[in-house]
């Protein structure tokens, strides 16, 4: 019995101290893969981070450390690199240059990278922390021009009488920005009885598209008609309802609820009309 007693307990403290072990290494465990799993994603960051740059002609700065390339990547084949001095170093590659500082005495320097018929000017610091590692330049200028040539693209093929259905059915059309305007024209209120607004517009750089909101402001009807919209660069008229009738200004709920003193007009004009 007592034989049988002792190996119980030592059977009892064998088990204490793996529970022992089990409560310190499991903690020392848990910290050991957080510690890798932060190493692991800050190096993550670390090679795959860029800075981009929106370039619209202004000074680009480069943060970089002494021996340490940036790579700078253009929109452009890179024709050449103008430096004032031989303590930075400039390697040309393509759309990309590598600018590594050889000495630290060079606090600032500034280069020149010339490109297709542009020419970049470059501020290059030492940062003693913040160090670029990549940098994207987005030329803004090219963008802008992308996009008016994707807009031509988009709307060559588009009649106004294409602009007009899509007013009409207030749906978007490719190649046209919309916009909700409240305008007032002064243009159209036939001495004061009627009340125009500009209620959105489509903009290409072809058309634009006008929904102008007409309101009678008198108390007798009106009868509205294309030729009173005829103007200059003025292609397309179109009535929300045909016959142009337009109810007097309502005196009561019921009249107003209906909305027939109002009526929605679309009108196209090529560029440079009003």
């Amino acid at each position: 019995m007592q034989a049988r007693g002792e190996r119980q307990m030592a059977k009892g403290k064998r088990q204490t101290i793996e529970d022992r072990k089990q409560q310190i290494w499991s903690p020392l465990f848990s910290l050991l893969l957080l510690t890798l799993f932060c190493s692991l994603s800050f190096s993550a960051f670390a090679v795959d981070g860029k800075r981009f740059v929106e370039w619209n002609g202004e000074v680009i700065l480069l943060n970089a450390g002494v021996n340490k390339a940036v790579q700078v990547n253009f929109p452009l084949q890179i024709q050449e690199v103008i430096k004032a001095t031989e303590s930075i170093d400039v390697q040309i590659r393509e759309k990309v240059i590598f600018v590594k500082i050889l000495s630290a005495d060079l606090t600032e320097t500034q280069i020149f990278v010339s490109a297709q018929g542009v020419t970049y000017p470059v501020l290059v610091k030492i940062s003693p922390e913040k160090n670029d590692f990549v940098v994207d330049i987005v030329d803004m200028r090219q963008v802008i021009v992308q996009k008016v040539q994707e807009e031509q693209r988009l709307t060559k093929d588009i009649d106004p009488v294409t602009l007009t259905v899509a007013m009409a059915a207030d749906e978007p059309l490719a190649g046209f920005s919309v916009s909700n305007r409240d305008q007032l024209l002064k243009r159209f209120n036939k001495n004061g009885l009627m009340e125009a607004r500009v209620k959105k517009v489509y903009q290409s750089s072809f058309f634009t598209g006008f929904i102008v909101e007409m309101k009678n402001k008198s108390v007798l009807p009106l009868v509205i008609l294309e030729q009173d919209f005829i103007g200059p660069n003025v292609v397309a008229v179109a009535f929300e309802r045909e016959s142009g009738y337009i109810a007097p200004t309502p005196q009561d709920a019921e009249s107003t609820a209906s909305e027939h003193f109002k009526m929605l007009v679309y009108l196209v004009v090529i560029p440079g009309g009003q």
